[in-house]
């Protein structure tokens, strides 16, 4: 999971897709060979990298390791709460990376020929734009505690934790018989909890 997380959450900050208030653990993360064997090598990968080029290039060394020291308290080494990743933890981390590829980008746009600079400047304009599609619709789900849980119900049904939570919001607003309903798919999910 710990390494894992070191590879999810730069992943979601260039790819965008499938966001969840909450990640459940078992079902957010997978412990299936080929993914944990991908995220091993990738890290692997760019730790190797980072030692290999630490002479010429000091910032990737140190943002490397300002990222892995700033993920570690959310990556699961030590585990807290039932969730396997939380994407709201993960902006200061993410500040390391950003000013490594913010530092590229201009390294590259100052060296790079007219096509490099073309590709640059179609490359972030397509990611701002990604990011204010996924902003616009992630300001939807975030919008209280009702609206949380039933996104993470639609992403995960059958996800009993969130049919209790978005129970528990309901009963919050005094919408007893919606909270109740939904409370009776919590206990036909897991009658025993």
């Amino acid at each position: 999971l710990a390494v894992q997380s070191l590879t999810f959450y730069p992943w979601k900050l260039v790819w965008p897709t499938e966001l969840s208030p909450y990640y459940p653990l078992g079902m957010g993360f997978s412990l299936q060979l080929p993914l944990v064997f991908v995220s091993v090598l990738g890290v692997w990968a760019v730790t190797s990298l980072c030692i290999w080029i630490q002479r010429r290039a000091p910032a990737a060394v140190a943002g490397w390791m300002a990222y892995v020291l700033l993920i570690l308290p959310v990556s699961g080494l030590v585990q807290r709460g039932w969730q396997a990743a939380a994407d709201r933890y993960a902006y200061v981390a993410m500040l390391p990376l950003l000013l490594l590829a913010g530092g590229a980008t201009v390294w590259l746009w100052r060296r790079g020929a007219a096509i490099v600079r073309i590709a640059l400047a179609g490359l972030v304009v397509s990611e701002l734009l990604l990011f204010g599609v996924r902003t616009r619709g992630e300001i939807s789900v975030w919008r209280n505690d009702e609206t949380v849980w039933q996104a993470v119900r639609a992403q995960y049904p059958g996800l009993v934790q969130a049919d209790e939570m978005l129970a528990q919001a309901l009963l919050n607003q005094n919408r007893v018989k919606e909270g109740i309903g939904v409370a009776r798919d919590a206990v036909r999910l897991a009658p025993r909890m």
